[in-house]
Formats: structure tokens, sequence, C-alpha cells
């Protein structure tokens, strides 16, 4: 088996030509992007320390792609409100992804792949920054630092910073890895598949009968299913049907109802981003709950001692049934889903869930 090293050190990398050339490169793009100008460190001023990052980029085969080196600003070390101030910034969120990709399927269009280059070097920095010169590019004798004009990878502000801007783009061809998660196209559709994934997180945790049986339960169980996929199927009509249950033992009608709720929110979300994407949703959603106790408070919100704690859900989820946004639909515990999600299950009733969920097993585990 070959092995790649990836440096913890500048000093380990610096001894390996590969590693030398893609800190050269990464230096020369944020140069390129202006990202510093080298000043005098004004007095009062601090500077904040920079480190390497190493990675080696793989491609979906395991293939190498290239030697990464990225520098990264010790963004801990800054101070709210003297280097920083806002830090938020909005980040699509996985079931996007899985959204698109479902229309894109159902649709028949081209998944087509783009890369920002350099992403978080593009916005401009409001706040004073300094930083120390970075390691094995400054020249012997020099005490000046760098004036920081752009945002940097590790700086508190960096990927707010970097929406406010456009910005040059790789073109990576067909969708076919994205996030951990490999998308390949199929006859019946669209898979998902978490394989490389997986086989990363177990040669990075080098499970051994010393670990937790817990956790090393978890990374066989994933070994032994590494071909199991997520199918998007192109044929069928599109419905949007949510599913509801609660982990807490004794099917509680109080923690059913809590779980409908938080069901619903996600669910108004999804209709809303449905709309935006220009699908029109002019039916209920089902949402599918097997405690008869909520489904009753769902279209009769009548209060009582056991329900005062969940009092705001009861009327929340009220206000979206007669809006006829959800419809509470009571089934039996064998055609929940979400049972999947709460609890330990058997292999056949695990098997049929995943069946149902649109779970296959392409691959023979390895």
């Amino acid at each position: 088996m070959v092995t790649h090293y990836e440096p913890k050190s500048f000093k380990h990398a610096a001894k390996d030509e590969r590693w030398r050339l893609a800190m050269k490169k990464e230096i020369s793009a944020l140069e390129a992007n202006d990202t510093w100008v080298l000043v005098v460190l004004p007095p009062g001023k601090r500077a904040i320390e920079s480190k390497w990052v190493f990675k080696i980029k793989f491609k979906p085969n395991g293939e190498v792609e290239r030697y990464k080196a990225r520098l990264v600003a010790k963004g801990y070390t800054q101070m709210e409100g003297v280097d920083y101030h806002d830090t938020f910034a909005p980040v699509a969120k996985l079931v996007t992804v899985r959204i698109l990709l479902t229309m894109a399927v159902k649709n028949n269009w081209i998944i087509h792949q783009l890369d920002v280059n350099n992403t978080f070097l593009h916005g401009d920095l409001e706040e004073e920054v300094y930083m120390k010169i970075p390691q094995g590019f400054g020249k012997e004798g020099d005490t000046r630092v760098c004036k920081l004009k752009k945002s940097l990878y590790g700086l508190k502000q960096a990927s707010r910073n970097c929406l406010n801007d456009r910005f040059s783009i790789k073109d990576l061809g067909s969708l076919t890895y994205f996030l951990g998660i490999e998308v390949s196209r199929i006859e019946e559709g669209l898979v998902l598949s978490q394989r490389k994934y997986t086989l990363d997180v177990l040669d990075d945790a080098d499970p051994r009968q010393s670990h937790w049986n817990a956790a090393l339960r978890v990374l066989l169980y994933q070994k032994g299913n590494l071909g199991q996929v997520i199918l998007l199927p192109k044929e069928g009509t599109p419905e949007l049907l949510a599913y509801s249950d609660s982990d807490w033992l004794g099917s509680s009608v109080e923690a059913e109802y809590r779980a409908m709720a938080t069901t619903v929110s996600d669910v108004l979300w999804v209709r809303w981003l449905l709309s935006e994407l220009g699908v029109q949703i002019t039916l209920h959603t089902p949402l599918m709950c097997d405690n008869e106790s909520a489904h009753h408070i769902a279209h009769n919100p009548v209060f009582h001692e056991h329900t005062k704690h969940v009092e705001m859900d009861c009327f929340f989820v009220n206000e979206r049934v007669e809006s006829k946004e959800i419809t509470p639909v009571c089934v039996s515990s064998q055609a929940q889903l979400a049972d999947l999600l709460t609890k330990p299950l058997g292999s056949d009733r695990l098997q049929t869930l995943l069946v149902k969920l649109n779970i296959r097993n392409l691959h023979v585990s390895t």
C-alpha cells in the first residue's frame, strides 16, 4: 500500500520539494491577490501568528490530484472588538444540496461543478489586522509585518467577508465529488455515496480493540456498508412528505409533540426553499406521526396538565394545520420511517426501512 505523508510543521515540509513548490504557489496566489502589504508594526499594535497547513488532495478514485499548502492566520488569538467584529456568514445546508440534486435528476439537468479560487481571500478587511511574515518567506533581519488588506483563512471574519465580492472560478467539470459525497448517475437516477469518506475515517481512526466498543462498532458497521448509497430516483411524481418521531421511552405525548413541532419547522423551510427554486407546492404536506394523542392535539388544541410544557408548540403546529400547509397523518409504528433515527433496530427492521428510504448497496465491501 502506498502511503502519503502530510507534514505537521513547516520544518518537515521544507525538506520535500513537492511541499516547497506548494508553499510558493500559495504565496504567489496571496501576493497576486494583494492580500497584504509589508509595514513596520505601529506602536501599541500586535501582530498575530500564522501557520502552514498541508493537505494532499485526492481524486474520487484515490489517486493524488495535487499537494496543497495553505497559509492560515491564527484567528483564535484575535480579540473581539479589536481585530474583528461580525463573523456570521450563511452557508448552504446539505439538505439544500440534496434538494437541488433531486430537482436536477427529476428534470434531467446536467450537473456541473465550479470551485471558487482562494475563496476567503477576496473580501476586503475593514479592521486593522497585522500578521507576522509567514515562515520561510521572510528575509533575515526584516522586522516588518504583514498588514492584511484582504481576508485570510483562519481569520474570524474571513467567511463573512468573502461573500462581499466577485471572484474567479475553476471549472471542475461534471459533479462527481462534493463535501465528502461521491455523486454518480445510473439508469435509475442519481446515487450519493460516502465510500471514500468512510475509508478516510477508518484510515484516520485506525480502529483497534483498545478503542471504545461503541465507537469501534460504528466504524465496523460503516466498513461493512461502504457501498450504501442514497438513490434519488428520476421516475415518479415529486412529493414532499415528513415523518416525526421521538426517542423518549414510553412515547410521551410531550416528547412526540415537540418532535412534531421541530419537523414542522423543517418542512416550512423546505417548502420556502422549493418556492424560491421555482417549485410551487399548492398542496399541504402530510406529516406522519405514530402517536395518536399527538395527532389528536394537532387537530384539536385542547390543553391540560400534561401538555402545558409544550403549549407554544401546540399553537405553532395548529396554526400550520389551519393554514393547510401541514396535515398530520396518524400511521402505525411499522410505517414510521423516522423510527430509524430514534433507537437501535433489528436487522430485518433496519433493512426494511433502508429500502423505503431508497438507500441501496451498490458495491461489494472491501
